[in-house]
């Protein structure tokens, strides 16, 4: 009954329960009775044995078609992006980091059914356990903007949990702005010397 006056409260038109377990066919039959839908979540990428300092030790840990690959798609890119941990944001830079958001909640069907609130991010700004990257893109006449950010956070056990991405897709191919935010993110967690990395 909470959780329905929750939703009332802040007139939500769907809300997500979740990481229950799959084997509990009691929990699983009474949420169906009441009208929730079982969807399997993706996924978790987990790094492990994180050892490395730069883009070079990175590299190190793969064979060579997967550098190759990296090098032709990732890293051939990077000397246009500047990458930033920003601490003290502006109105201005949390309301371009929703925007971002958005396009990729827009995009992605599968598991996002309603915009995650302003609030959250707002909020997250404020919490010292939460790192902020955005990718800042040179485009012409020696401009730039930022054309990504992630949101993500450090554990107790010393973890590195991505949370939320956001992307500029007009960047999307042209310079592989989704994977050199992954890629920069996973720099990111071995600069930190973090145990495991969460995507």
């Amino acid at each position: 009954d909470a959780a329905w006056k929750e939703q009332e409260l802040n007139k939500a038109g769907s809300f997500c329960l979740r990481d229950f377990h799959a084997e509990d066919v009691e929990l699983q039959d009474f949420f169906q009775a009441q009208g929730f839908l079982k969807i399997r979540l993706p996924d978790t990428h987990v790094i492990d044995e994180i050892n490395w300092s730069s883009a070079g030790s990175l590299l190190k840990r793969f064979n060579s078609r997967a550098r190759w690959y990296l090098k032709d798609n990732v890293l051939k890119y990077q000397q246009g992006y500047t990458t930033e941990i920003v601490a003290q944001p502006s109105r201005e830079d949390i309301d371009h980091w929703y925007e971002l958001y958005k396009n990729v909640k827009e995009k992605s069907f599968d598991l996002n059914t309603f915009d995650l609130p302003k609030k959250i991010f707002e909020n997250m700004v404020r919490s010292t356990c939460c790192e902020i990257l955005q990718l800042r893109l040179d485009v012409e006449n020696g401009q730039s903007k930022v054309v990504a950010v992630t949101f993500n956070f450090l554990t107790a056990s010393n973890n590195y949990c991505g949370l939320i991405i956001g992307l500029d897709y007009n960047y999307l191919k042209s310079h592989a702005v989704y994977k050199q935010t992954l890629f920069t993110s996973v720099l990111r967690a071995g600069e930190i010397k973090a145990d495991k990395m969460f995507l």
